[in-house]
């Protein structure tokens, strides 16, 4: 699992250096949690630090902005920070805004993908 090649671009454009490594998400976390130790850096996970968290929250809070009477808020979810943010926000500001989570995956027999939408109760 890679992250798309326009946002490796991106972060280059930016001045990053992007190191893909690993077969999955917990190997590249583990070798930056590594480097960071090893060089003195703050490690900042792309889905579940508290800061990533509360800049995800505002959009959340440009929601209610927009739309001050809304009873719902479809949300997608991959690694699960936007939906964490964003409900954190929106139930914090708003307790009985529903929260729908919509999530997609890839059905390879037939090159599509499935949207599958769950109401959360919190």
């Amino acid at each position: 699992m890679f992250a798309p090649i326009m946002k490796i671009e991106n972060c280059k454009k930016y001045g990053a250096t992007v190191i893909i490594h690993g077969e999955n998400m917990g190997e590249s976390r583990d070798l930056g949690l590594k480097m960071a130790r090893e060089e003195g850096l703050l490690y900042v996970n792309g889905f579940d630090h508290p800061d990533i968290l509360s800049g995800q929250g505002t959009m959340g809070l440009e929601i209610l902005e927009q739309v001050p009477d809304v009873d719902a808020v479809v949300i997608p979810v991959g690694g699960g920070g936007l939906l964490a943010g964003c409900a954190k926000a929106l139930k914090t500001m708003k307790p009985d805004v529903r929260i729908i989570v919509s999530w997609s995956f890839p059905i390879s027999q037939f090159g599509r993908y499935v949207v599958v939408l769950l109401y959360i109760q919190f």
